[in-house]
């Protein structure tokens, strides 16, 4: 007979603690009443194959509600957040840990992660991972040899930038041979038309560096936004015999040539807003909402290019051209198919507004299962 009351005083225990913790899930605090002690981890200067880092953020809950944390973005896969899966009571101090692999990447770097929690008057808060990786040209010991065979580019992508439209860019990327015999660059395979690759080092001595030089034409690009253009080489490489490499790079419209008076009669786009909350939505379900496009500018608007980060959050017009005072209305669409939890996608809207190209629309929902 007592132990079948213990039995049924700790099950009354757990339905107060369960409906304790359902309550709170519910409820919304501040965003800065959750104080870290710091927001940027600097990790310094190491080299590229230093392993990996460990970055922690502590911080203390200062609500009288308990905070949980429902997701942890990270900008890159080479990020990875760890975060404590309980809410943290008020009063309480936690840590949120992420591990930062430095693995082929050199510069300056910069990571960032997006604390997603149940937060009233904000949608996250932003972690920061800070620090300069040396290039294998400096680093004690720069590759794994053999790993990807002997011939490695510094990066493998090759960032420009963004450029505009109609003019040049040059850029050298660097490609080390960890081998013991000379290895060669032998020809560039492939490439698209805007961009001139040209081995300047045909022939890499062991452990030293050779050059390539990449001159991006923007004359011939019609497309605005993101590229990304793939380069082929062929070499004689032991292990790997084609090597290949991306310059990646964004479009923009030339505008410096336009008069003041030109300026003055140009196009320019209003939007009804830039931030969509489109609430809670059921897995598998599609959910819409207008966003209204106006041309307060002189002449004619040209919507010319919409552009999205996820192929759920796409933009739906009627019409590319908004005359002078005229107003448009376009439709936003989530589909929520495959996706959990707090979701937050951007649109780009590029156009010929010459003070306003391009456009960020911020579309965020939460999808429940």
């Amino acid at each position: 007979m007592l132990e079948s009351k213990k039995n049924m005083r700790r099950v009354l225990i757990l339905i107060i603690l369960v409906s304790i913790l359902s309550a709170d899930a519910l409820a919304q605090i501040r965003v800065n009443d959750i104080q870290f002690e710091n927001t940027t981890f600097n990790f310094g200067t190491i080299n590229f194959n230093n392993g990996l880092v460990h970055a922690n953020f502590t911080f203390r809950n200062n609500s009288t509600i308990p905070f949980k944390i429902r997701e942890i973005d990270a900008d890159c896969g080479c990020t990875v957040p760890e975060w404590p899966e309980d809410p943290i009571l008020p009063g309480d101090k936690a840590v949120i840990r992420a591990t930062f692999d430095p693995d082929n990447f050199a510069g300056e770097m910069t990571k960032k992660l997006h604390v997603i929690g149940n937060f009233q008057n904000a949608m996250t808060i932003p972690l920061y991972i800070k620090g300069i990786i040396r290039e294998p040209l400096s680093a004690n010991s720069p590759y794994v040899p053999g790993q990807f065979g002997y011939l490695r580019f510094v990066e493998q992508i090759l960032p420009f930038g963004s450029v505009v439209q109609g003019k040049t860019y040059k850029k050298q990327l660097h490609v080390v041979n960890d081998y013991a015999r000379p290895l060669q660059l032998r020809q560039i395979t492939r490439k698209p038309e805007y961009l001139n690759v040209e081995i300047i080092t045909a022939e890499i001595q062991p452990g030293d560096t050779g050059l390539l030089e990449v001159v991006l034409n923007t004359s011939g690009i019609s497309d605005l936004g993101r590229v990304n253009g793939l380069v082929v080489l062929e070499t004689n490489d032991i292990f790997y015999k084609i090597k290949s490499f991306e310059a990646v790079f964004e479009v923009k419209q030339n505008f410096e040539k336009l008069s003041k008076r030109q300026l003055k009669k140009a196009p320019k786009l209003k939007l009804s807003s830039n931030n969509l909350d489109m609430g809670i939505i059921k897995q598998g379900a599609k959910k819409r909402k207008i966003l209204t496009v106006k041309n307060e500018g002189k002449t004619t608007l040209e919507l010319l290019k919409i552009e999205s980060d996820c192929t759920c959050a796409i933009i739906e017009k009627k019409k590319n051209s908004v005359e002078p005072g005229e107003e448009i209305e376009l439709t936003v669409q989530f589909d929520s198919i495959l996706k959990t939890g707090e979701q937050h996608k951007y649109i780009y809207i590029y156009s010929n507004d010459p003070l306003n190209p391009k456009v960020e629309i911020l579309v965020h929902t939460f999808v429940r299962e």
